[in-house]
């Protein structure tokens, strides 16, 4: 396993593990993936960060 930073680079991965989360209807208030910069403006800097495994992104 590897710790990396979520980027502009990487966000298409981290969208494909929120529409998951979207499509069980308990893991969010919002209806909608938000678009990067929508993401970026409302998430601390420090605190970015994704598990890989075999450079497949787990979360």
């Amino acid at each position: 396993m590897e710790i990396k930073p979520i980027t502009k680079d990487n966000f298409s991965e981290v969208i494909e593990i929120y529409k998951q989360g979207l499509a069980t209807n308990i893991a969010t208030f919002q209806n909608d993936s938000p678009q990067w910069e929508e993401w970026d403006n409302g998430h601390l800097d420090f605190c970015r960060i994704s598990i890989y495994d075999d450079e497949k992104m787990l979360g």
